[in-house]
């Protein structure tokens, strides 16, 4: 998987709220349920 994949690389990452790639910063606007649920789009 590479950098720019974003919700795989979202998966394989800890829900600790401070290791998320560097894509989730640049969508602060997004809607946290989207990252909770990828799938549900």
């Amino acid at each position: 998987m590479n950098g720019k994949a974003g919700v795989p690389l979202l998966l394989s990452f800890p829900h600790s709220g401070e290791h998320y790639p560097d894509d989730f910063e640049t969508n602060p606007e997004l809607p946290f349920e989207i990252l909770d649920f990828p799938n549900d789009k």
